[in-house]
């Protein structure tokens, strides 16, 4: 399946409109609420690129971990500093996929998976966000 910038285009602005809400069940002895974000859902590429995984937040958002995938497999990283970027390059076969879990009172966290194919074709940038106590 070949992508374009439209087709990206849709999906990012679908998923930034609908977004990710807190998981309220999770809000417990007053607790924050956490979220869990997984922008790209795992593509197996077809060709070899550039992929960054990248992670914000604003208000007293915390991203407790970051799991991304290089050729070797997953990685993870415990409790990153934000803003957090990872670049790593990918061949054909790879996943492009990343899973993030936070929580916040009031702020947000935005999840991004960024690739950039060695052969010219178009960007694709697939993102999720994740808010609450902010106004619409």
């Amino acid at each position: 399946m070949e992508w374009s910038w439209a087709k990206v285009s849709v999906v990012a602005i679908a998923l930034a409109a609908l977004g990710c809400s807190p998981d309220q069940d999770d809000d417990r002895d007053g607790e924050r609420p956490t979220c869990f974000l997984e922008p790209s859902y795992g593509i197996s590429l077809t060709v070899k690129g550039t992929a960054q995984y990248t992670t914000e937040v604003t208000g007293d958002a915390v991203v407790e971990g970051i799991d991304y995938y290089d050729p070797q497999g997953q990685n993870y990283v415990d409790k990153p500093t934000q803003p957090f970027s990872v670049t790593v390059e990918l061949e054909a076969g790879d996943l492009l996929k990343s899973k993030s879990y936070g929580h916040m009172t009031i702020g947000s966290i935005l999840a991004r998976d960024t690739f950039t194919p060695a052969d010219g074709s178009a960007i694709m940038v697939h993102e999720q966000t994740c808010s609450a106590g902010l106004p619409p």
